[in-house]
């Protein structure tokens, strides 16, 4: 059994190649990036290798690691070489595209007519669309937009840790020492008070402004 290539993941490697050279690299780091190299080369080989048990097998053999280590290393080799974090879509749309460019070039070379000429061109079409050539780049907000400071008010007084207000003598209030209100302005007064529902859009009947 391999122990170095078993103990070390592509997150060992990521790290180190942040920091350092392949040059100077510590035992087994160097050797991992070549097994990684080798997996994508085999899985890119779909004629001999068609399927990642067969792939999985061939490393056991040859590497000396576990069968569960080997499923890894196809994994990471994947990731390794299409993308930044655990075989996302993204990476998947790499990994399929540059096996499509290969098949339209294939193609390219056997085009004997127009017709033949047309399937080319609508599996390149089909490529774009994968690539997502298709479609509009999103709009980059503007870094100073995230550096705004932005200023939230609200009306509820506990929110910001002041007492919370006796409803009840609020309207105490407003019905003893305002007497002479009609009673669409005490309506009125409830509501901004929040004794009662604000009502933002008000009839005729309700609005105190109109007779």
């Amino acid at each position: 059994m391999n122990k170095i290539i078993e103990s070390l993941s592509l997150e060992d490697i990521t790290i180190f190649l942040q920091n350092g050279s392949l040059d100077n690299a510590p035992e087994g780091i160097a050797e991992y990036v070549t097994l990684l190299d080798k997996t994508r080369g085999m899985l890119l080989r779909f004629d001999k290798y068609p399927n990642d048990d067969i792939i999985a097998n061939s490393l056991v053999i040859t590497e000396k690691i576990s069968k569960v280590k080997a499923r890894k290393i196809i994994n990471e080799s994947r990731e390794f070489f299409y993308a930044d974090v655990q075989v996302s879509k993204e990476a998947w749309r790499n990994i399929l595209a540059e096996k499509m460019l290969k098949v339209i070039n294939l193609s390219m070379l056997s085009i004997k007519d127009v017709s033949d000429g047309d399937k080319v061109t609508k599996m390149i079409e089909r490529l774009s669309h994968l690539r997502n050539l298709d479609k509009v780049d999103a709009e980059e907000l503007p870094e100073e937009l995230f550096q705004q400071q932005f200023v939230v008010y609200t009306t509820d007084a506990e929110q910001l840790g002041l007492p919370k207000a006796n409803r009840n003598a609020i309207k105490e209030f407003i019905d003893k020492k305002v007497p002479d209100l009609t009673e669409k302005e005490k309506q009125r007064l409830y509501q901004e008070a929040d004794v009662i529902p604000f009502k933002a859009f008000q009839n005729d009947q309700e609005n105190p402004r109109k007779t």
